[in-house]
């Protein structure tokens, strides 16, 4: 009966019971932290809650971990055994749903005995006949009472081989595949006369199994469960290819238990080997190898080495076939296709990776516009395309395509762009601009893509008629005031604490660990983010006397730089090298050779959408708003010129061709600004007659009402030397009870404190005891007040303060 078993659940259930003596309640109550598998220890709970822990089979527990790995549904239940399909798929298994797996398997064998229990008697049998003590067999059993054992225990009768067997493979006809079956089914202990039968009539009426591959796919899918183990051990032994179609609508887990001792068994291990060599998980590694390299091996009859590309498109071709067949959505298919592509191309078998999908084509992303207009805007950009990049090309794309959907709404009976008029056509695209919504959040689309979209219809009007085209305007028909000023803003820095807190983020908690490492390296270096992602492997230049360097690419400006690196910049490139998976070089797609990059995993280079990922989940969980990845590029920027930077040696570090481009940031700190500014205001003060040195004093006796500071209803942080004192109106206030002030503590307030640069001595013990006595009264001070972000604010200075008090005591 255990032959019949075919899923790794039911063989583990049954297990449990024969070779641990399990009754079948105390089976469903396992949870999955019960069973250690290393120790091969059970923990069971049995009736009248006794506890205890039996001693797990080798065999089991190789069973229950692959059903772990390969069979268990996703579900946060904690029983072990779960329910596989229908809908209670990732219940626990309940009783019901075991006697209908043991009916099932009762009547597909004949044996009428075949209960869940019989199997419990089997073990204690077993036990018995091994001559096991009583009291162990107690104990092993669960039993209350040593009474219990003795009347449980029965003697089993030998087991004979069936009389059967010898006549039913005398009696087969001289088919040599019949005869291999059934030496096959007595080799692996299986077979009775259902399947006798079965390969019978199969051998009978398809004496070449290839033409039972010829059949109509419904033909090929009626096998009942005597006759698919036939089919099984022809695909798996003797080379049967039964099309992509059976393949797909088969679920793969029998041809996955009976691989090992199979011809495809080499190739199946080498690619799962290969997987893991690039990173993918096992889950991943068992989903990709069942669903596309053991179909591959089984349809095109070739060993690994000999797939072709030509073989994945035709699996391809066969999957879409099957979704538009069936309505049955194949994405899973087509993720697990690209994953086993990549696979094969770092095995060296295919010489390609997966073409990414690419931009759609210009017919039909232009396919509203109007068929003149749409055209000639064709033809322009398959003319830019010959010198601009891609990237480029696609946005000019996306720009014209406004113009020509306005077009066609307005003036549907325009023929060519050379009967624009500027009256008529431009002037009202320009107003319609103003207040043209954003498609993809319905927004009013930024004064920076109105110039965009009028730079490019500029530039499109220019260059047909600088290159002489009969569809080009007559006449100019957009001036320079046209287009929108530009709002002159600062880059987007990050402020020191905020700066801080992502770095400790991403370094200490990182969600993906290669991504987290990659935006640090951004932060540490200034780099776009394209340019990160195009590091090479080798990128650190050791220069004699001049210390490390790392070669930046071909970036947005088409040329090379190279930035100086220090120790710890060393240490994280040296992380990133062992968090990197390796493989074959892949495609430089600005050099045009094959490159081993820097940021690689799962076969492929590290993607803009995984570092974004990554800094939007690190900005997150630090509290901080949304961050762009070119902030941190800012940040690197304007902490150098507060450092004192020179404009040229800016220029060089960012790789900007032009000086303006590095002023903006030049504009932030400006020392000069600065000083004349103070140089012009003691002036002033001077000729006012007012003090021109010092800082004039708060009235503090008017701010707190002659009371202590600390019990002021004021944003208040203490300071070593001192307190500050902030308004919580200062910040925009929503006119009810808040859980903390609007707009909170100064960003600096106690920054030296945290710094992990700041030490105390011994002789700053009493300032900072006072200071610790300060901030307990202020968190409980805010804590009255139901200010919980200000009251954790003191705690945490509180706990800072109590590790600088410790360290100061030890000297």
């Amino acid at each position: 009966m255990l032959a019949s078993f075919r899923t790794w659940r039911d063989r583990a259930i049954a297990g449990l019971m024969l070779y641990c003596g399990l009754r079948s309640t105390e089976v469903l109550t396992l949870n999955v932290a019960d069973v250690d598998i290393g120790g091969r220890w059970v923990s069971v709970i049995g009736k009248g809650d006794r506890q205890r822990r039996v001693p797990l089979d080798t065999d089991v527990a190789s069973v229950i971990q692959v059903y772990l790995l390969a069979e268990r549904p996703e579900s946060s239940e904690q029983r072990l055994f779960l329910v596989a399909k229908g809908p209670n798929r990732g219940g626990g298994l309940t009783a019901a749903g075991l006697r209908t797996i043991f009916r099932y398997h009762r009547g597909i064998t004949g044996i009428v005995a075949g209960h869940p229990h019989a199997l419990r008697h089997t073990f204690g049998t077993a036990l018995t006949e091994a001559g096991v003590d009583l009291a162990v067999m107690q104990a092993l059993l669960g039993h209350a009472h040593v009474d219990t054992t003795a009347r449980y225990v029965h003697l089993a009768p030998a087991h004979v081989k069936p009389s059967s067997m010898p006549h039913a493979a005398a009696s087969a006809p001289s088919n040599n595949l019949h005869a291999a079956y059934l030496d096959y089914l007595q080799q692996t202990g299986r077979g009775n006369r259902p399947y006798w039968h079965a390969a019978r009539v199969f051998f009978d009426r398809w004496s070449d199994p290839q033409r039972w591959a010829a059949e109509p796919l419904e033909v090929r899918l009626a096998a009942d469960a005597h006759t698919r183990p036939i089919i099984t051990f022809l695909i798996l032994h003797q080379g049967l290819r039964p099309g992509y179609d059976y393949l797909l609508e088969r679920k793969l887990s029998t041809f996955w238990r009976e691989l090992a001792d199979s011809p495809l068994a080499a190739g199946v291990e080498r690619f799962m080997a290969a997987a893991e060599e690039l990173g993918f998980s096992m889950r991943v590694r068992l989903a990709t190898g069942s669903q596309v390299p053991a179909r591959l091996l089984i349809q095109a009859g070739r060993p690994l080495e000999q797939l072709t590309l030509a073989d994945l498109e035709e699996f391809t071709t066969a999957c879409a076939a099957r979704s538009t067949r069936t309505g049955k959505d194949h994405r899973h298919y087509l993720s697990a296709i690209s994953n086993a592509h990549r696979v094969l191309f770092h095995l060296g078998i295919i010489d390609t990776l997966p073409k990414m999908s690419g931009p759609v084509p210009f017919a039909e992303r232009l396919a509203e516009v109007s068929e003149p207009i749409r055209a000639t805007m064709i033809a322009y950009l398959e003319r830019k395309r010959a010198t601009c990049q891609p990237k480029t090309v696609s946005a000019l794309a996306t720009r014209l395509k406004h113009f020509g959907l306005f077009l066609a709404h307005i003036d549907p009976e325009l023929t060519s762009i050379a009967e624009l008029d500027r009256q008529r056509h431009i002037e009202p695209y320009l107003a319609f601009l103003v207040d043209a919504v954003n498609p993809k959040n319905g927004e009013i689309i930024t004064v920076a893509d109105r110039s965009r979209r009028v730079i490019a219809l500029t530039g499109f009007l220019t260059d047909i008629t600088e290159w002489g085209w009969e569809q080009a305007p007559a006449r100019k028909l957009i001036f320079r005031d046209d287009n929108p000023k530009l709002p002159q803003m600062l880059p987007r820095y990050l402020p020191v604490d905020a700066d801080r807190r992502l770095t400790e983020e991403l370094r200490d908690r990182p969600g993906n660990a290669l991504a987290a490492c990659a935006l640090r390296l951004q932060r540490a270096c200034g780099l776009r983010i394209g340019e990160l992602l195009d590091l090479e492997l080798d990128c650190v230049h050791q220069v004699p006397e001049h210390g490390s360097w790392l070669k930046i690419g071909l970036g947005k400006l088409e040329t090379e730089r190279m930035a100086p690196l220090d120790e710890e910049i060393l240490d994280l490139i040296d992380r990133i090298i062992q968090l990197r998976t390796h493989g074959r070089p892949m495609p430089h797609p600005r050099y045009r050779r094959p490159a081993q990059f820097l940021f690689t995993h799962h076969g492929r280079r590290l993607g803009q959408g995984a570092v974004r990922a990554e800094l939007d989940r690190a900005a997150r969980q630090a509290g901080l708003g949304h961050i762009t990845s070119h902030q941190l590029r800012h940040t690197y920027a304007t902490a150098l010129v507060n450092a004192g930077v020179s404009l040229q040696a800016l220029m060089a570090l960012l790789g900007h061709a032009s000086a303006e481009m590095s002023l903006r940031y030049g504009r932030l700190f400006d020392t000069t600004v600065r000083a004349e500014h103070e140089r012009a205001l003691d002036l002033t003060k001077q000729q006012a007659r007012t003090p021109a040195r010092g800082r004039a004093h708060l009235p503090l006796a008017d701010i707190t009402g002659g009371k202590d500071w600390k019990d002021t209803p004021l944003i208040k942080s203490r300071m070593a030397g001192g307190f500050c004192l902030r308004a919580p109106a200062q910040g925009a206030c929503s006119g009810r009870l808040l859980r903390a002030p609007a707009q909170g503590a100064c960003t600096y307030a106690n920054i030296c404190e945290h710094c992990p640069s700041f030490h105390a001595e011994p002789s700053s013990l009493p300032v900072l005891a006072a200071q610790r006595v300060d901030a307990e009264a202020l968190a409980h001070d805010a804590e009255n007040r139901g200010w919980i972000a200000e009251a954790e604010r003191h705690r945490r200075l509180i706990a800072r303060l109590d590790h600088l008090i410790s360290e100061a005591q030890a000297g």
